[in-house]
């Protein structure tokens, strides 16, 4: 089952009974013109995708595979799992709270054998953004566990660390090249003076367009961590376009069975005990152990809460594809923070996206 999107230009639909209605009245110059606002407004959100680009396929990102039949695939209540000889896949999601999770269950280490939070657990192993996931690793896991927040907070955060002069530093002492990039970048990135400034310019500046999808975390969207080329099974590339040819993972039965535990950035605390439940995590271990997940900014880091309503809804369209796996995580019962499930919500009626679904 795909996704289609009505993004032709000519796919406008006004409702009958309403231009009806409206053709009906004398008022036929003001008919018409509420019209062409409808219709505007219609495909307002079919249409950020074009960026600055007017050769760019808008259809590219149009077919994102999705689940049907999903109750089959809900999750089930356990004491706890096995986990004695077994490998944990940790799928690391950027900007989600992963390394706290790694700081506190496998002592800061990517790839770890012996933990004292899962002494019976053969090896916890992370995928991030390098090395990613790919097809062939389905079978090597026994066990999937990852962490989600919502698109727009996970943006603003990604923006936030770009900036953050901390960062610079981890870049100029481990990434020579990568810190070099990120001189420029942060150069250009402050003339547009803050994020709503940024947002509001990609779909009418290439330079905007351009300079967003190479911060850290933002071509590299959630969805992203989720799919895999559908011929080669390899990572698909990051950032425009990456979801063309592209599979979900949510679309494997064998990946659903041994996906195990979804944390919500936004209920970290709730999430970290619902993991420890799942997975046996000793009590002496979390009292010796506590949650540490800091939420770091900079002096002037930008505020989600401040977003312009534009710029909000550049985003939120932006991250179509990162709704729709939410979604899919929140239908089959993975998600459980009720703030985040509100969110998911939310932007699905407020874009009656669920008519393409």
């Amino acid at each position: 089952v795909s996704v289609n999107k009505q993004t032709n230009a000519g796919s406008t639909m006004i409702p009958n009974n309403l231009l009806h209605m409206m053709m009906r009245t004398r008022w036929k110059t003001l008919a018409y013109a509420l019209t062409l606002i409808l219709a505007a407004a219609h495909n307002f959100g079919f249409h950020l995708h074009r960026w600055y680009n007017n050769n760019d396929d808008i259809n590219s990102r149009a077919n994102f595979p999705i689940i049907a039949n999903m109750s089959q695939h809900t999750t089930r209540t356990r004491e706890f799992l096995n986990v004695a000889g077994k490998t944990l896949c940790f799928i690391h999601v950027g900007k989600t709270g992963g390394s706290s999770f790694r700081s506190q269950f496998a002592e800061g280490k990517k790839t770890v054998s012996n933990l004292n939070s899962l002494p019976m657990l053969e090896t916890w192993r992370e995928v991030h953004t390098a090395p990613k996931l790919v097809f062939g690793d389905v079978a090597k896991c026994d066990f999937f566990v990852t962490w989600v927040r919502d698109p727009i907070d996970r943006a603003v955060s990604a923006y936030n660390m770009d900036l953050d002069p901390l960062w610079g530093e981890e870049l100029r002492r481990f990434n020579r090249k990568g810190y070099n990039h990120w001189v420029e970048r942060v150069k250009h990135l402050r003339r547009f003076g803050n994020l709503n400034n940024l947002t509001e310019q990609l779909l009418v500046n290439g330079e905007a367009a351009i300079l967003w999808e190479g911060i850290e975390h933002v071509g590299h969207d959630i969805a992203w961590y989720f799919s895999y080329d559908a011929e080669t099974g390899n990572p698909t590339k990051p950032g425009r376009g990456a979801h063309s040819g592209a599979r979900s993972y949510l679309q494997n039965e064998e990946f659903l069975k041994k996906l195990v535990f979804v944390g919500a950035n936004e209920c970290y605390n709730e999430d970290i005990d619902q993991f420890a439940s799942i997975f046996g995590v000793s009590t002496s271990f979390m009292s010796e152990h506590p949650v540490v997940h800091e939420r770091r900014k900079h002096a002037g880091a930008f505020d989600s809460q401040t977003l312009s309503p534009t710029a909000r809804d550049i985003l939120e369209n932006y991250f179509y594809y990162d709704y729709v796996v939410l979604h899919l995580l929140k239908e089959l019962g993975f998600i459980k923070c009720q703030k985040l499930l509100d969110r998911i919500s939310h932007v699905y009626k407020k874009y009656d996206w669920a008519s393409f679904t």
